[in-house]
């Protein structure tokens, strides 16, 4: 659970995570067994696949965790299993918990990797997702995420369209030796440039975007994104550095900030006292089970 581990030992697996996603794997973690809404760790981290357990009936387990961090479900009630014989002379026993449904997961996104091998980690990760077969209430409910595991639907289903720019959900992630795959907005000889992306409460709340600017220019950043969506749209200094934006670091760093519900953000800098990278973030200030796409807009003047 989240309250019996330190910040520091948090933000070192979260790291280990990303860099695991980066590297194309996926990681996939149980919801939890307290029956209650407690977040569990890392189930609920950024790029991490929650599950949690149904019954014979397709119903959440009654002792499975819930919550808008719960992605998907799989069977985890009165499972089958092998055992040490000095437990069970058999060597096989009934047992239940969401550890039982979170390895049906990682078979399917194993499954999906082999199958479909040219599917980015994004598309394979919201594929997995997505392709889940809806139960009890139509749509996300916190109890089974969206879904049932559907491994069929996961190998032959529509492809999703992708985030291709992650992991970029900080300052750390977009330069030094991440930068070659995360270009910058706008460059000296670029004034304009365009992005589309998506974020979420718990499985991408941030998105980094890099843009090079010279003494005197100023920045205009324009987000968009459907009816009803809730954005937080900031710009940063060249004093920002890795997990600053993450660690909710804004002093000295934080040049133009806004937070408000619907569906366009406006902010603009205006006339930047020195040259360098600044940095353009698109955030889901809140927990939300929904994955909201946008398309942010930057210009130098």
């Amino acid at each position: 659970p989240a309250n019996e581990s330190s910040d520091a030992e948090d933000r070192v697996i979260e790291l280990a995570v990303d860099h695991a996603f980066n590297a194309g794997s996926i990681v996939v973690a149980a919801g939890g067994n307290e029956g209650s809404g407690q977040v569990d760790v890392p189930s609920a981290y950024p790029h991490v696949l929650s599950v949690a357990a149904t019954d014979a009936s397709d119903l959440r387990a009654s002792f499975s965790n819930f919550g808008d961090f719960v992605d998907l479900a799989a069977p985890g009630d009165s499972v089958i299993t092998t055992a040490p014989r000095s437990l069970c002379a058999s060597g096989y026993q009934v047992a239940s918990g969401t550890s039982f449904s979170a390895p049906a997961v990682s078979g399917a996104v194993a499954l999906v990797d082999h199958v479909r091998p040219g599917l980015t980690v994004s598309q394979r990760f919201e594929l997995v997702r997505r392709s889940a077969r809806d139960v009890g209430t139509p749509g996300f409910d916190v109890g089974t995420g969206l879904g049932v595991l559907d491994v069929s639907n996961a190998l032959s289903g529509p492809v999703p369209v992708g985030d291709g720019y992650e992991v970029d959900d900080d300052v750390y992630w977009i330069t030094g030796r991440f930068a070659k795959s995360h270009r910058a907005l706008l460059r000296r000889t670029r004034r304009s440039g365009r992005a589309t992306g998506r974020v979420s409460g718990f499985n991408d709340p941030t998105d980094v975007y890099r843009v090079e600017l010279r003494k005197g220019d100023s920045l205009k950043a324009t987000l968009t994104g459907a009816a009803g969506s809730r954005f937080a749209l900031g710009i940063w200094s060249p004093r920002t550095r890795g997990l600053d934006i993450t660690e909710n670091r804004t002093r000295g760093r934080l040049l133009a900030y806004r937070d408000k519900p619907g569906a366009g953000e406006r902010l603009t800098a205006r006339k930047v006292a020195t040259s360098g990278s600044y940095y353009v973030s698109v955030e889901a200030p809140h927990p939300d089970r929904a994955d909201t796409t946008y398309v942010l807009t930057v210009r130098r003047g």
